[in-house]
């Protein structure tokens, strides 16, 4: 298999593993005040998306179709979004953690019993677990990258 569709397998599969993770936190949260019925909703997207990531379903007979079309997209748009995509997340994601630390910095300080400081626990493990995921997915996509480009200099 070609860099190509390495890396266009690989940024699907990952998107459909962080909308997963995504979807999974909103449905398990115990500190949602959202009604129980409309918090499951969503397992049945998640349902869907993970009977996709078994290989040879769907997802990935979508994936096959999209890489074997002869006019393919462009090799840097796709080096691009596989770079760009996962680090944009995971800046995102660590921004959000940071943020859900100095909530409880300020929780303590100021006494603020109005705010849930198990709930700001809970979504720093949730933006956690996404910037892992997505600094994880960027480490695969460069190692690939820098391994594609240095086979191809080497040739």
């Amino acid at each position: 298999m070609d860099i190509y569709a390495r890396l266009t397998r690989r940024l699907l599969v990952g998107i459909s593993i962080l909308a997963i993770v995504t979807m999974a936190f909103g449905v398990f949260n115990p500190h949602s005040d959202t009604s129980l019925y409309v918090r499951l909703i969503p397992l049945v997207p998640i349902a869907v998306l993970a009977a996709g990531l078994i290989p040879g379903s769907y997802i990935h007979k979508f994936i096959d179709s999209l890489v074997n079309r002869p006019e393919r997209g462009s090799f840097t748009l796709i080096a691009i979004i596989a770079i760009g995509g996962p680090l944009f997340i995971g800046v995102a994601a660590s921004l959000g953690a940071y943020d859900r630390i100095y909530m409880l910095q300020l929780i303590q300080e100021l006494d603020l019993s109005f705010i849930d400081s198990r709930e700001v626990r809970y979504n720093f493990v949730h933006f956690s677990v996404l910037g892992i995921a997505a600094l994880v997915l960027f480490v695969w996509n460069a190692f690939d990258l820098l391994r594609a480009r240095s086979s191809a200099q080497a040739t």
